[in-house]
């Protein structure tokens, strides 16, 4: 992944790393606006799907340039309404050796304290963030703060954290005229309620405070209240000058001490749609009077060759 940014571009971070060093100096906007992000998915990034298999890797991402590694969710996977594909739930399949084979979503967290145990083990997990360190790259954990999966011990212990549909039921997340999201494997968390909001921010403090993560890539921030974000990234700041990144297009989150950089989602679209023959030069050219317009000068946002979501939605 590359950066753009809504103003000249600023001179590229000079710092050389020739040797392992003992710890890594904050994330500043000058290393943003150069710095290579690298997401990983640890399950399939190797046959063996492990943070120890990934770790070997480190040195060869340094040679390739990267500076922000990106971990997908490393938290424990709901079992409960997994979804097979699109449309089939894992409760739909009646062949137990078929059912063996759902994996489920990232995105449905059971538990944001502990790590999936089949991607390994907490120290395992400590040494790649410590040989990350080392190699002068950052690690940021993907947080998922909008739902939880169904089986996420909150849904029986708290459930006054979750969104309620018409019938008072927990709700998966709904659009503003209360239509399905689509997303069927987690229920919908509730903002309005104050204890979530501080328990939220101290599981976010509880890695950054005890496995000395760099920040956060929040998954469908913009889902999340802005106040919110107002609370919680202050607090993580207190700790560590943790990176923010929002999977969002809005405005509002972006600097005034909140995310330093957000999603460049219509910019990536504009490229690939002018790469295709679609598009020409000239849309980018509207784009980027848009978009001076839209963001303030010192915003920063992610222009990225591909992830997670583009490969699901784009084969």
């Amino acid at each position: 992944m590359t950066l753009i940014s809504c103003k000249d571009q600023k001179s590229k971070d000079t710092v050389q790393e020739t040797e392992l060093i003992q710890s890594v100096a904050p994330i500043t906007d000058q290393v943003l606006e150069s710095a290579v992000i690298y997401e990983a998915n640890i399950r399939q990034y190797s046959p063996q799907g492990t943070f120890k298999e990934f770790t070997k890797d480190i040195p060869k991402l340094k040679k390739l340039g990267v500076r922000i590694i990106w971990l997908m969710p490393v938290f424990p996977i709901s079992e409960v309404k997994r979804k097979a594909t699109a449309d089939l739930m894992i409760e739909d399949i009646e062949d137990p050796a078929e059912r063996e084979k759902v994996m489920g979503s990232y995105y449905a967290v059971s538990d944001f304290r502990k790590l999936n145990p089949d991607l390994g083990t907490r120290d395992e997990f400590r040494n790649l963030v410590e040989t990350a360190h080392e190699y002068g790259l950052f690690v940021i954990l993907d947080w998922v703060p909008n739902h939880t999966g169904w089986d996420h011990h909150w849904i029986t212990e708290k459930p006054e954290f979750y969104t309620r549909n018409s019938q008072g039921e927990i709700s998966e997340p709904l659009n503003n005229d209360g239509t399905p999201v689509g997303w069927a494997d987690v229920a919908d968390l509730n903002y309005d309620n104050r204890e979530l909001r501080e328990t939220m921010i101290s599981q976010m403090l509880e890695w950054v405070k005890e496995e000395d993560i760099d920040g956060f890539r929040c998954d469908m921030a913009g889902m999340v209240p802005t106040s919110f974000w107002e609370e919680a990234i202050p607090r993580l700041r207190e700790v560590k000058p943790v990176f923010m990144l929002a999977e969002a297009d809005k405005p509002e989150l972006s600097g005034n001490g909140l995310f330093e950089m957000s999603y460049g989602w219509e910019v990536h679209h504009i490229l690939n749609a002018i790469a295709q023959g679609e598009k020409d030069v000239s849309h980018f050219d509207e784009y980027m009077v848009k978009a001076q317009k839209k963001w303030k000068e010192s915003d920063i946002l992610m222009n990225f060759v591909t992830n997670h979501d583009e490969n699901a939605w784009a084969g």
